[in-house]
């Protein structure tokens, strides 16, 4: 596989911020289509839930699958199917994203996954049909009690959730994620016992571009970090990060990744897992071609801009 990725370093206008620089890049995880990873560290393992084809056999439903790494870099089991599309009667699931957090009525800890499921072919129906469901379980990889949880915004179409945990001891999540339409646009909903909403808002708006694929973090200093697509004139995808301090408010907008490739190249789907205040691993689905579907999940090592 043939693909060039450079990362943009150079300024182009004094408004924008400067990027962020990449230390060390290296391929994770490969399959016939395989994109939207997240990934954690819990314990001494790294484990990543990704969404896709694994194979040709799964084409063309997506289903989500789960890895396991003793370093976060070489993911060296073999992949698991952790939801079937089946399993929901739906078209697809995809774009899972994965919080381990203490429940207080069951006094343990357990996992919450987030995650886009689509009833019919996204190419041939009515994109409102974008849903996001939720699921929970105890050890990452056996979901149980699925719901629906966001069932649409304004009429319009959700997905690509990304769950952040504000209150561990009473399941106060927040979700954002992306709104179907013209305007993309990125929303904020905020969660208590893991699946109860309690306030949605608009959070952000990209000025050009469209804002897609969103993933927050917080990092350990308790600044906020969110990664997230533009998609440029070229149909090229492309990933920002912005920086709050409250997840409300975003600005210092600036380009991380530039994936450098013509006519056509998706870094799609970006994943942020934070070292320290400094450093993070970008984990991302890279797509070069256009009428074949063939991304594999990629990993960038990188410095923070200060």
């Amino acid at each position: 596989m043939k693909y060039l990725i450079i990362p943009l370093l150079l300024l182009t206008s004094l408004l924008r911020a400067p990027a962020d620089t990449v230390t060390y890049m290296k391929q994770m995880v490969t399959g016939r289509n395989v994109y939207a990873p997240c990934v954690i560290k819990d314990g001494s393992k790294y484990k990543m839930w990704y969404g896709g084809w694994q194979n040709s056999n799964n084409v063309p439903n997506d289903d989500i699958w789960y890895r396991e790494s003793t370093d976060g870099t070489n993911w060296t089991t073999a992949p698991i199917k952790v939801i079937d599309h089946n399993t929901l009667g739906m078209y697809h699931v995809n774009d899972p994203t994965v919080i381990k957090a203490w429940n207080a009525v069951l006094n343990t800890n357990m996992y919450w996954i987030y995650f886009t499921a689509i009833a019919c072919d996204p190419n041939t129906c009515d994109i409102t049909n974008h849903h996001i469901w939720a699921a929970s379980g105890f050890d990452g990889k056996n979901w149980g009690a699925y719901t629906k949880i966001i069932d649409g915004y304004n009429g319009a179409g959700v997905f690509a959730p990304s769950v952040v945990s504000i209150n561990t001891t009473n399941g106060e999540f927040w979700l954002y994620y992306q709104i179907t339409g013209v305007a993309d646009r990125i929303i904020l909903t905020k969660l208590q016992g893991g699946t109860t909403i309690t306030t949605t808002e608009e959070v952000f708006v990209s000025p050009q571009d469209g804002a897609h694929n969103p993933d927050v973090a917080i990092l350990p200093d308790g600044t906020w970090s969110m990664c997230y697509n533009r998609i440029n004139t070229n149909n090229v995808f492309n990933i920002w990060r912005l920086t709050s301090t409250n997840g409300t408010y975003w600005t210092n907008d600036h380009e991380v990744l530039d994936s450098g490739c013509t006519p056509f190249c998706v870094a799609q789907t970006p994943n942020q897992r934070w070292m320290d205040t400094n450093h993070y691993w970008l984990y991302y689905g890279l797509d070069e071609t256009i009428t074949n579907p063939s991304a594999e999940i990629h990993g960038w090592y990188m410095q923070a801009t200060p």
